[in-house]
């Protein structure tokens, strides 16, 4: 729903990869193949979704927390203010945050043994953690790189030919996106400093954000061959546009 609100301001129909690759859509403008569901005119498809959906993840979450004494606070347990406390959001970006259809990103407030019970807990369900910029993500067994990888064989299957990537990310979990990717443009984190993925070109932008992440792509088209990245760069949302680890 988060990103489905920014899509829509965009001039073209974007493909869109949702709560750190759990979930995938796109608008059949762009991509004639149906999901496994229809929200807001696009097309959805998860791999691996939790039976039950978002509810049932949250009911499980809660039955560990009480039956393991484990110390978490989610998006689930927060009301939209203080989800837009934790996040710099809106209170009305924080109400879209908070309508999740497969994960739950949440804030560690246990020890490191605790956690390695949590995580046990989850691989019996074939559920992961995930470590975000801000969060860490409980999610079905996957990731953006698998998500990018996935949308990029449902296009060039659909048009015939390869399509070049450029992967855009600033934490641990946009590694493996980076690393798939022709070209990655790295951020700066957080707390500092640039990632490191293993496999290049890399280039650094100067500045977090949407206004960074607008001057960044730009250059590197305009400095990438019209081969490699023709037909690649869609319209983007308001410069103001902001998420949540998505």
């Amino acid at each position: 729903v988060e990103m489905l609100e920014l899509a829509h301001r965009c001039q073209s129909r974007p493909l869109l990869i949702f709560e750190n690759g759990a979930g995938i859509a796109w608008h059949p403008e762009s991509l004639a193949l149906a999901g496994d569901f229809e929200c807001d005119g696009f097309q959805v498809s998860s791999p691996t979704s939790v039976d039950g959906g978002y509810e049932s993840l949250l009911a499980l979450l809660q039955s560990w927390r009480n039956d393991y004494d484990l110390g978490f606070t989610g998006f689930g347990d927060c009301t939209a203010d203080e989800v837009a406390g934790m996040t710099g959001l809106s209170p009305e970006g924080a109400a879209l945050a908070k309508q999740r259809m497969f994960t739950e990103p949440l804030i560690w407030q246990d020890s490191q043994e605790q956690r390695a019970v949590f995580e046990a807990l989850l691989a019996e369900q074939n559920l992961t953690l995930i470590a975000g910029g801000r969060f860490l993500h409980v999610m079905p067994r996957g990731d953006k790189a698998a998500a990018v990888a996935r949308l990029r064989n449902m296009l060039q299957q659909q048009a015939g030919h390869e399509r070049k990537l450029l992967a855009c990310g600033d934490a641990d979990n946009d590694l493996g996106m980076l690393e798939l990717a022709e070209v990655a443009l790295v951020f700066p984190g957080p707390a500092g400093g640039y990632l490191l993925p293993a496999s290049g070109p890399v280039h650094h932008a100067c500045r977090a954000g949407a206004t960074g992440w607008r001057r960044g792509v730009t250059a590197v088209i305009q400095n990438a061959s019209a081969t490699t990245f023709s037909n690649t760069l869609s319209s983007t949302a308001s410069d103001n546009a902001t998420d949540a680890d998505q």
